[in-house]
This record gives structure tokens, sequence and C-alpha cells, in this order.
């Protein structure tokens, strides 16, 4: 990276990933740190500004308290390294970075420059049920804004409706979307291009052609099926975004 940078006459400016409990990319606290700043700070088109310590495995543990308590205990180690070693070698970062939507509020005055909390615009059932700081079983703090239009095909049972909202539309790595405004309906996955509707008994039955609103279990994961994003105030849509991350998960 550096000899391509260099040689194209720029300087790509680098964060460093730091373990912080998700045990995924980041490099371990101590001396391969060091050694990783060093090596950054020896080399022609590259420069260090910073670490990453993103915890995502801890977003959706359930009870604020003890959410904020593990959030907080996976990276004082590293605060306590930069503030004992790092400091004191001259290569304190100009940037750290870290938290997200679950933990966002763990980290107030512990030193990170930017939090990574990014769910919070979209929301989903799953971050909904983490609670918050006043509420145990409830997150009040960010309403559900992606939900997802779907169509009543068939109704072959009175406790059973069929919608074309399956797999290929809501993710359910983290469990079942819900139906907005009617918690007697409960949704599980059909297939990939079907959903099941569960019905209690006597429920009036719904319509064919009757649209259902699905809010998503897992935003990211809804939001990268989808070509476009609709606004809708009230029931206008207002604007529509193309979704440029289509696709290119990768």
């Amino acid at each position: 990276m550096a000899q391509a940078a260099t040689e194209a006459g720029i300087c790509i400016e680098l964060m460093i990933e730091v373990e912080s409990g998700q045990q995924r990319c980041g490099v371990e606290i101590g001396n391969d740190l060091v050694s990783l700043i060093e090596a950054i700070n020896y080399s022609d088109g590259v420069s260090y500004v910073g670490l990453q310590a993103y915890s995502g495995h801890l977003q959706h543990i359930k009870g604020y308290q003890e959410r904020n308590t593990q959030a907080r205990t996976v990276v004082e180690d590293l605060f306590n390294y930069i503030n004992t070693v790092l400091k004191s070698k001259g290569l304190a970062p100009d940037i750290i970075s870290g938290g997200g939507t679950g933990t966002y509020a763990a980290y107030q005055g512990l030193g990170f420059s930017e939090i990574q909390a990014g769910s919070y615009l979209f929301m989903d059932t799953t971050y909904q049920a983490i609670g918050d700081e006043n509420n145990q079983d409830q997150n009040n703090q960010f309403d559900v804004a992606l939900k997802v239009l779907s169509t009543v095909i068939s109704h072959p049972t009175p406790q059973r409706a069929v919608i074309d909202a399956g797999m290929k539309c809501l993710s359910i790595d983290l469990g079942m979307p819900k139906v907005e405004g009617d918690s007697t309906l409960s949704y599980k996955t059909g297939g990939d291009e079907h959903g099941i509707i569960n019905l209690i008994d006597g429920h009036e039955p719904l319509q064919i052609g009757q649209q259902l609103i699905l809010l998503p279990s897992h935003c990211d994961t809804t939001l990268n099926n989808f070509d476009t994003l609709y606004a809708i105030r009230g029931t206008e849509v207002i604007e529509q975004f193309p979704i440029l991350g289509r696709g290119r998960s990768d």
C-alpha cells in the first residue's frame, strides 16, 4: 500500500483495528500494536492517524446496564495502554473510533473521538428489544423507520395467510420480522419468496391483495436486498434514493 501510494504521489491515512472482544481482525494490544504503528510511521505514502476498536458483538446484549458495563470493560485495556505506553512513545492516536447504536452511551467520557452508531438511522425489532435506561425490555431511544411493504397472496386456512416477502426481502439472521400495528399477527419465513402470517383464533381473515407493513429484525441485511429506498411521509412518497451499496458487499 505504501509503495503504491508513493508511486501515485499521495499519502494514505491509516487507522489500525485493535482487538476489542470480537476476535475478528484486530491486532492485539501490546508490542504488536507498537510495531505496526512504527512500521507505518517509517513508511512513505502512508500515515498513522488512529485506532479502531469496534465491539459489534455487544450491540444487542439485553439490558442497558449490563450492555454498557461489558462495552466499557472490553476497551479499558486499550485506553490504559494509550495513556501509559503510546503517549509516552509519542504514538497517541488522533482518532479513536468505536461504539455503536447499542453501546454509544457506554463510552461517554472515555476518550473516543468517533462513535460508529449507524443502525439508529433505521432501527429494527432486534434493537427495539435490547432495553434502554428506562426500560429493561424495550428500547425507545429511536423508532423503527425502515419498513418493508408486502402483499397477501394466499389464505389457505383461517389461521394461515401467505405474503410475497420471504428471505429475499427480509433478513432472519437475528429473528423474525414483526407486522406493524397488529401484535396478534406473527411472521415466519416460508422460504425465498414467501412469508407465512399466523393469525390467532378468531382473527378477521386477511384479504387477498391486502398490504401489510413488516418491521425487519435486522436493518443492515434487509436494506441490502433492495435497489431503492422510498421515503414516505404519511401516505405520500416524498423522495427515493438508490441503494448504492447494493450488490457490493464484497
